[in-house]
């Protein structure tokens, strides 16, 4: 508003000094300037005006997965069609997660050149995990005489992940490979794990190889694999706690529950075990499971994890799964002190 004021107020100075000059001097030249300072708002305003009503603006990130604390280039497109250009476009980023509670905005200034398609690209970074909007909330530019403002509301948006460090894996505790493994062979051995096959498909990096089906691969000069039906009485589910943490805890528990529940399957797959991720969410107010053969899946899996909202009870999850009817089977309760078999 004060801008504007001394703007208004430096436009008037100007044209009445060309007045003043004209009704003195009565030269055709001071006539002229004081006509054309007349002229000038309105031009302004309206070039103004028509150059924001034919802008295309969007957002988008070069990658949609990234890790922490690593530079992740924001590009914002501009398309400006018509022969105006505009000194400065001032554009609000809002960037939040459902993990977390605050958000934040950026605001960034660039010239738009006329007849022109334009890329700004940015680095933001991220510190801590989860899935991120990125939204671009509004853009609004002053007309050439910095005497009216042109706002602009906006709906473009995108969205990235955030992942926990996919080379650091975490040791499961020693009972599960005593206990764990024992009881899998046990009911393996019977016949309770394994069923027929339901299907056939192309390999995935990360399938085992236990899965081929070496005879259609041979035929076919590709990799194929064999997909068996559930017909078990046990298995093995990774439970993890989507807590929050207390009010000075900053996300910190969450961060923490994350990467143990990330390194403990990259354990899992490393040792070719197919296992179950299991989350509670308190949207749906149900279980959101998911089967994790490959590395392909686990990260479509925490892709969804990162977009449900926390809660503030530490240990919600393995209460509302000790009460519900779900198939049990070996759990390991993912928080953020750690894995514990269940």
């Amino acid at each position: 508003m004060i801008l504007r004021l001394l703007s208004f107020a430096k436009y008037l100075v100007l044209f009445l000094i060309m007045a003043l000059l004209a009704v003195f001097y009565r030269q055709p030249f001071f006539v002229f300037a004081c006509l054309l300072l007349l002229f000038l708002p309105f031009a302004s305003y309206y070039i103004c005006r028509y150059v924001m009503s034919q802008l295309s603006v969007s957002v988008s990130v070069k990658t949609t997965e990234s890790l922490r604390d690593i530079p992740v280039p924001l590009v914002l497109k501009i398309e400006n069609p018509s022969i105006f250009p505009l000194l400065e476009l001032s554009l609000t980023l809002h960037i939040e997660s459902s993990f977390y509670r605050n958000a934040d905005r950026e605001r960034i200034a660039v010239p738009v050149t006329s007849h022109s398609t334009s890329e700004k690209s940015f680095p933001v970074t991220f510190g801590k995990l989860g899935g991120y909007q990125i939204a671009l909330e509004c853009y609004d530019a002053w007309d050439f005489l910095h005497l009216f403002r042109f706002h602009y509301h906006s709906t473009a948006h995108t969205q990235i992940t955030i992942f926990p460090q996919t080379h650091e894996k975490t040791e499961l505790p020693d009972s599960y490979y005593s206990e764990g493994f024992d009881e899998f062979d046990e009911t393996q051995g019977r016949g309770l794990v394994t069923g027929d096959v339901t299907n056939i498909r192309e390999y995935i990096p990360g399938d085992r190889m236990q899965q081929i089906h070496w005879k259609l691969s041979t035929k076919l000069n590709q990799w194929m694999v064999k997909e068996y039906g559930a017909s078990a009485s046990h298995c093995f589910i990774l439970l993890m706690e989507l807590y929050a943490g207390d009010e000075t805890d900053q996300n910190h528990a969450l961060d923490h529950t994350l990467e143990h529940a990330y390194g403990s399957c990259m354990e899992l797959l490393h040792l070719g075990e197919p296992f179950f991720l299991c989350i509670y969410s308190i949207l749906k107010d149900d279980f959101i499971s998911f089967q994790i053969q490959n590395q392909e899946m686990l990260h479509d899996a925490f892709s969804q994890i990162c977009y449900e909202t926390p809660y503030r009870d530490p240990d919600l999850a393995y209460e509302k799964f000790q009460a519900s009817e779900i198939l049990k089977g070996t759990v390991l309760h993912v928080t953020q002190e750690g894995i514990h078999v269940r």
